[in-house]
């Protein structure tokens, strides 16, 4: 039976596998045309699944990197798509070939190419020298693919160099030779390494993902190693439709429940007898859990409509806890969740981690998935990890998605629960509004359309920080100092940003010399974070110099404060560096000071008050030995006088 699946779907068979074994010299408009109009037009495959196979391919056929790259880019020039924002797994396409291995290396190219005569010529003139360089990173694995001459050439199936190099300098076949010649499909290498070696899940896998297929029936049609050891991900990874059904003709079981991720498998889901039980192996996933990962619409309605019972939960848990509808969303696959939907899933369930579906909705970024699950009763005012949504939406910027939800009944002015210490790592307090969240970001489009619906500009959060003081950025001092630890002397942090938002608070009515409950004001946590643009500007907006906290300290006396240092302790930077880093920082954080203080004086700051402890600013300049700010200050308290 699986011949007939063979003969249906010959054409994407032969499309992938073209994509897995392209030539370096072949036509880049031919194989355009290949993709788009099989791939694309036909079997409607995404273009960013398409991107996806292009940069793993790429990985297992090294000698097409620059026409993988440049497909890559004709791809993304077709569809209007950011070259950076095309690799699902996370890097850029020349990240995720490793460098090491050069082109302009002559003696690489010589092997790549298999050129047996320049090898000779190469080897007389300069001597055998086994390189251990690395020429494949593989998704799944973090650490480069080393490999020795040997096995290099078994990598690109240079059969010629291969067979001098063993014959005449005796190089070792390791396992790596074998599962390298399993990319390179050069069957006289294969069959000379598993002299040597035996199959192992590896060569399994690089079979099916190299689309190896020839090596593949091989594989089980002589049972080298038992059926079950491979990767299911890798299949699917690979887009190896060819794979599935020689696997499913070894043994149907082989292939579910993950060939739903395939929608070429609907004939063969529909007229196979199989078992519906889940298993680790999987992650707890049914079929209709690939199939609503994968977009496979068709399988799902059979799988939800058909008379034949599959025995499906349409609520069933995988091990992370998450439901068909999970995958759905997860994947922005919004024909599934709308099928979904209509069959009744539950749209208020989290899964192990306390999320949500709107939360993962929002988190894609998806406003009409987020319309979906709003329409059909999801719960708009759940909090996750303290976090209202419409706090998430703000702290992702999502306009469209936080007018969305107040359109549906969310409290703009909504407080956050307690907070994580993650969460609070850059926030003062808990208790934060929606608005808070957008000072905090400098948003000034969030802030001037949370303001225009109602957002409460005068709310609290627990500590009894209004929305203003959201403006200082806590972290200013770490940014400088690290500035300063990599020799960045001349880029302080600008703060036009910070401004901006500041005026638009200011300009909607927040009081600038609003007190939290340690009775200190913006312009307190401005000189505590050692923010001097943002201190000229709050007093040009009318912060009262002189406002004093429950210590009875002014802003003059944070001037002047000793630095606390803790920060510096965390940042990674070697001893070395950070002792000169502190060096200068000392320098920085003392002129700054004097430049504070210079600031506070020239606009009226009184410099005989005294805090609660009865001591001076002229004290305290004396006691941190602060010559050049005691003589300033006496300086101007002679002038008064």
């Amino acid at each position: 039976m699986s011949c007939d699946y063979f003969q249906q779907y010959d054409d994407f068979i032969s499309a992938y596998a073209k994509i897995y074994h392209l030539k370096s010299n072949e036509s880049l408009e031919e194989i355009l045309n290949l993709i788009l109009n099989c791939l694309v037009d036909k079997y409607k495959i995404s273009i960013h699944a398409l991107l996806f196979s292009i940069t793993n391919a790429s990985a297992y056929n090294y000698r097409s990197k620059e026409l993988y790259s440049e497909l890559d880019d004709q791809l993304c020039s077709k569809f209007s798509i950011q070259p950076r924002a095309t690799i699902c797994i996370g890097t850029e396409f020349d990240d995720f070939l490793d460098s090491d291995f050069s082109f302009k290396d002559e003696y690489n190219t010589i092997i790549m190419n298999d050129q047996i005569y320049k090898f000779r010529d190469y080897v007389s003139e300069n001597g055998f020298e086994m390189k251990n360089q690395s020429i494949i990173k593989r998704r799944y694995y973090s650490n480069s693919y080393y490999t020795r001459d040997l096995e290099k050439c078994a990598y690109f199936g240079s059969v010629n160099i291969f067979n001098f190099i063993q014959i005449n300098f005796h190089d070792e076949i390791t396992l790596k030779c074998l599962r390298n010649a399993i990319v390179g499909g050069n069957t006289d290498i294969i069959n000379e390494c598993l002299k040597y070696h035996p199959i192992d899940e590896d060569c399994f896998n690089y079979a099916i993902g190299s689309h190896n297929n020839t090596f593949l029936k091989y594989i089980l049609d002589h049972d080298l190693i038992e059926a079950d050891k491979f990767s299911y991900q890798d299949v699917i990874d690979s887009q190896n439709l060819g794979a599935v059904f020689l696997l499913f003709e070894k043994n149907k079981n082989l292939i579910f429940p993950w060939c739903a991720a395939f929608p070429q498998t609907y004939d063969l889901i529909k007229n196979t007898r199989i078992n519906p039980k889940t298993s680790r192996q999987f992650a707890g996933m049914t079929l209709l859990h690939f199939a609503s990962s994968y977009n496979c619409i068709e399988i799902c309605k059979l799988l939800l409509d058909s008379t034949k019972d599959y025995q499906i939960d349409i609520e069933s848990l995988d091990n992370n806890g998450e439901t068909p509808l999970f995958c759905a969303v997860h994947d922005n696959n919004e024909e599934i969740i709308k099928f979904l939907l209509s069959k009744g899933a539950n749209t208020n369930t989290r899964n192990k981690n306390g999320k949500s579906l709107l939360r993962v909705a929002i988190g894609g970024n998806n406003i009409e998935v987020t319309k979906l699950l709003i329409s059909h009763g999801v719960n708009v005012n759940e909090t996750s990890s303290g976090l209202p949504i419409l706090l998430i939406a703000v702290r992702k910027n999502m306009t469209d998605i936080v007018e969305l939800l107040i359109s549906n009944g969310v409290d703009i002015n909504v407080h956050s629960g307690i907070l994580s210490e993650t969460l609070l790592k850059n926030i003062w307090a808990s208790g934060i509004t929606a608005l808070h969240y957008a000072a905090l970001n400098n948003n000034e489009i969030m802030l001037d359309f949370l303001i225009s619906h109602g957002a409460d500009i005068t709310a609290k959060d627990i500590s009894g920080k209004t929305v203003l003081f959201y403006i200082i950025d806590k972290d200013y001092k770490r940014k400088i100092y690290k500035n300063i630890s990599f020799g960045k002397l001349d880029r302080i942090l600008p703060e036009d940003d910070r401004i901006k938002a500041l005026n638009i608070l200011i300009s909607h009515g927040a009081d600038i010399n609003a007190k939290d409950e340690n009775s200190k004001t913006v312009l307190h946590y401005a000189i505590i974070f050692s923010s001097k643009e943002l201190i000229e500007h709050l007093i040009l907006l009318g912060a009262d110099v002189n406002a004093k906290d429950e210590n009875g300290k002014s802003p003059l006396n944070y001037a002047m404060e000793e630095y606390e240092w803790d920060f510096i302790q965390d940042t990674k930077i070697y001893d070395t560096r950070k002792y000169q880093a502190c060096i200068l920082f000392d320098e920085y954080s003392i002129n700054l000071s004097y430049a504070i203080t210079k600031i506070l004086v020239s606009n009226g700051a009184d410099v005989t008050a005294k805090d609660n402890h009865g001591k001076s600013i002229l004290q305290y300049a004396r006691e941190y030995g602060l010559d050049e700010i005691e003589e300033l200050l006496n300086s101007h308290i002679a002038a008064s006088n």
